[in-house]
């Protein structure tokens, strides 16, 4: 076993000196496929699994006016569940959204005198393509502002 080993690194030794070029084509060429395979494929395969990760997070937040009555609530969020792709919608009134700002940061909003936060509906898509498409519905109303997160 020992003598075969010797014996196949002295010709690819003796074969590399004689025809150099080739020998470095060939060489390189196994580099390049194996950098390819071994690096770049699993590098696309983890971005493109941490994008479809990022897409299935994505929602539209609807945010009413301060003086919106509750019937104009039960329209807007009538009119959201009406747009194409749109799996669920969360409403989420002023006093929760400061209950839950207030823990996260509440030496800040010590400070408030009163609530600056509106009532919110949370706009969960179908997926996350079709975020865009639930942004730009033509049912859009004057009273809610849309923004995505």
């Amino acid at each position: 076993m020992r003598l075969s080993l010797r014996f196949f690194l002295r010709e690819a030794m003796r074969a590399m000196r004689r025809s150099a070029a080739p020998s470095f084509a060939a060489l390189a060429s196994v580099l390049v496929t194996m950098l390819v395979v071994g690096i770049f494929i699993p590098s696309v395969e983890a971005s493109d699994y941490i994008a479809n990760q990022v897409r299935q997070r994505l929602i539209v937040d609807v945010y009413m006016k301060t003086d919106a009555t509750a019937s104009a609530e039960a329209r807007v969020k009538q009119k959201i569940m009406q747009i194409p792709h749109v799996k669920s919608v969360r409403f989420e009134s002023k006093a929760q959204a400061y209950a839950q700002q207030s823990r996260q940061n509440p030496a800040a909003y010590q400070l408030l005198s009163s609530n600056p936060l509106p009532d919110t509906f949370h706009v969960y898509p179908e997926a996350g393509r079709s975020t865009r498409a639930s942004r730009a519905s033509p049912t859009r109303s004057s009273t809610p502002r849309r923004r995505s997160n």
